[in-house]
């Protein structure tokens, strides 16, 4: 019975060095993995800052090896998946993104810049990005491509858009809203039955 009564009269001391030995800095848990083949050799993704909350502007540096053919255009396609489920994706020019052309075999830094509204839900996320470039065209005949006349009409093979090629597929995991710990927020005191 003394003893109970010894711990509960130092629980406050206890309580107090318990508290301040709390960091109250952040600790990351972002990771990325490859999620496909491409031409590029991706050697790093880097999230900055390593922290992310609602309504914050996150970079995502990707620092890769150019395959052993140059990009001249591309896109790169954003997925966004929240706790699993696809929320968000967007496409944009690769080359706002990484300085355009890019020689083979050259070291570049693609950075994606992302804002996460403010209305963000904390959780887990994982943003993929993949980039794609056109495929090569053979040269063309001098008189162009023809599958055939249609009503007065050439008709071209090489009508519209061209296949692509991946040139690489990034997978980043992370959560938003981890924020920092703050002492004030923790009440031991009241939390102990």
């Amino acid at each position: 019975m003394r003893s109970t009564s010894l711990f509960l009269a130092f629980l406050p001391l206890i309580t107090s060095i318990a508290c301040s030995q709390i960091p109250t800095h952040t600790f990351t848990d972002t990771h990325w993995q490859p999620c496909g083949d491409g031409e590029f050799i991706v050697k790093d993704v880097i999230l900055t800052p390593d922290s992310i909350e609602p309504g914050a502007i996150a970079a995502f540096n990707i620092t890769a090896t150019v395959g052993p053919t140059p990009v001249t255009s591309g896109k790169i396609v954003m997925s966004v998946r929240y706790a699993f489920l696809p929320i968000w994706g967007q496409t944009d020019d690769l080359c706002t993104k990484m300085d355009c052309p890019a020689g083979a075999n050259a070291d570049i830094l693609v950075q994606y810049v992302q804002t996460f509204p403010k209305i963000t839900p904390k959780g887990p996320y994982v943003v993929k990005l993949t980039a794609l470039a056109d495929k090569v065209a053979p040269p063309l005949p001098p008189s162009g491509p023809t599958l055939g006349r249609k009503g007065g009409h050439v008709v071209h093979s090489l009508a519209g858009r061209l296949p692509t090629r991946q040139l690489f597929c990034v997978a980043v995991s992370f959560k938003v809203g981890t924020g920092n710990i703050d002492n004030n927020d923790m009440n031991l005191e009241t939390s102990i039955v």
